[in-house]
C-alpha cells in the first residue's frame, strides 16, 4: 500500500543550505513572513543592530559554519557581554527575551552577566534533563526569568513562548539558523507589541531581515556569504537608533519616535504647514569639509544616499565620478532651502 510522507517545516533546508531532494518530492509553498505579520498570525517586529562589526577574522570556517570555538573566543568578552546587558536594558527591558550564543561556556557566560546586573536568567543547553529544561522554559514564560540565553537548542524545533525579543550573538552563514534563531520571538503578543531583535553581530547583513521574500527550493541553494550578501535587498541602518530597514521602504524615516530620522518635523509658517527636511545645522557645514557621519547625515536629509546615487548611475550608464557631483548638488539645494 503506497504511503505518503508530510514534512511541515517553516524553513525548508538543510543549516548547511543542502537541500531536501533525497527525502522529499514535491514543496508545497506556504504564505511568507510578511503576509503573516500583516494577518496578525505573526508579530511584527523592530529590528536593530550593532553599530560595529565584530573582528572575525581570525574565525575559521567548519562544516560550512563559523567554528564555534573561534566564536567564543571573540565574542565571549567583557565588553561585549557588558554591551548585550546595556542594549537590553535600553530597549528591551522588563519584557522577555532568548538569547542565542555560540557555546554553552559562552551561554552561560551571558546568562551571569544578566544576573549579575540584577536581571533574572538562565542558560539551557543539552546536557540539562528534559525536566530541567521544561522548567527553565516554563519560568521564561511566567516572567520569573527575563533572559534564557541558548547554544542551539532553542534555535529549531522548540516550541519557545511568546517572548519580547531576541538577543543574536552568534554570527553564522547559514540563512536557516538565522530565520529559525529570528522566529523565535515572532509568536504573537498578547499585548500585541512588536518584537525587538538585537543584533550584536550582524547577522542581518548576510541573511537580511526576517520578512525578506526568499526562493525556497528542495534542491540546494549552498551559497558563499559574499553571493548571499549579493542577493540580500539593501539594507539601511539608522546612524542613531541602529534600527534596520530596507532602502526606498520608509525613506529617510526609520520609524522611531524621536529619532533624527523620524516623522519630518512639521512647523506653521504664515499660516500654514511647511515640512522641515533639514536639521538646522544643516546649511552652516562646509560640503567640501565634511566627513564621515556628518557627509551622512547631510545626504540623508537631503533625501538621498551614495547607495541610491550609484544605483541611478549603473542603470543610466553614467560615468562613476556622477555619484560625487550629483551627491554634492543635492546637499547644496539641501542648504539653499535651510538658509532660505
Amino acid at each position: 500500500m503506497p504511503r505518503s510522507i508530510l514534512g511541515v517545516t517553516a524553513t525548508p533546508e538543510r543549516l548547511d543550505g543542502v537541500g531536501l531532494r533525497d527525502a522529499f518530492d514535491v514543496m508545497v509553498l506556504g504564505p511568507d513572513v510578511r503576509v503573516l505579520i500583516d494577518g496578525g498570525y505573526l508579530a511584527p517586529f523592530r529590528y536593530l543592530a550593532a553599530q560595529f562589526d565584530v573582528d572575525l577574522s581570525s574565525v575559521r570556517t567548519l562544516g560550512g559554519d563559523f567554528n564555534v570555538g573561534d566564536l567564543e573566543r571573540a565574542l565571549d568578552r567583557d565588553g561585549i557581554t557588558g554591551n548585550v546587558v546595556e542594549h537590553y536594558l535600553k530597549h528591551l527591558a522588563p519584557r522577555t527575551a532568548i538569547a542565542f550564543c555560540a557555546t554553552v561556556a559562552h551561554a552561560e557566560h551571558v546568562a551571569r552577566r544578566f544576573r549579575d546586573n540584577g536581571i533574572p536568567a538562565a542558560a539551557i543547553d543539552g546536557s540539562m534533563s528534559a525536566d530541567e529544561r521544561r522548567g527553565a522554559v516554563e519560568r521564561l514564560r511566567t516572567g520569573d526569568l527575563r533572559v534564557l540565553t541558548s547554544c542551539e537548542i532553542i534555535s529549531e524545533g522548540f516550541d519557545a513562548p511568546a517572548v519580547g525579543g531576541c538577543i543574536l550573538l552568534r554570527p553564522t552563514k547559514s540563512f536557516s539558523l538565522h530565520r529559525q534563531q529570528v522566529g523565535r520571538c515572532l509568536r504573537p503578543k498578547p499585548d500585541g507589541s512588536a518584537a525587538i531583535i538585537l543584533d550584536h553581530v550582524n547577522n542581518v547583513f548576510r541573511h537580511g531581515l526576517p520578512d525578506a521574500p526568499h526562493i525556497w527550493s528542495l534542491d540546494s541553494q549552498r551559497r558563499t556569504i559574499a553571493e548571499r550578501q549579493r542577493s540580500v535587498p539593501c539594507l539601511r541602518k539608522c546612524r542613531v537608533c541602529s534600527s534596520v530597514f530596507a532602502t526606498g521602504e520608509r525613506g529617510d524615516d526609520c520609524g522611531v519616535a524621536g529619532c533624527l530620522f523620524a516623522a519630518p518635523d512639521l512647523r506653521e509658517r504664515e499660516g500654514t504647514l511647511e515640512e522641515i527636511v533639514s536639521p538646522p545645522w544643516a546649511h552652516g557645514i562646509d560640503i567640501r569639509r565634511a566627513r564621515g557621519s556628518q557627509w551622512y547625515l547631510l545626504l540623508q536629509h537631503a533625501g538621498t544616499d551614495r547607495a541610491r546615487l550609484r544605483e541611478i548611475q549603473m542603470a543610466r550608464g553614467y560615468k562613476p565620478g556622477w555619484v560625487r557631483y550629483a551627491a554634492a548638488e543635492a546637499v547644496e539645494k539641501l542648504q539653499r532651502r535651510c538658509a532660505a
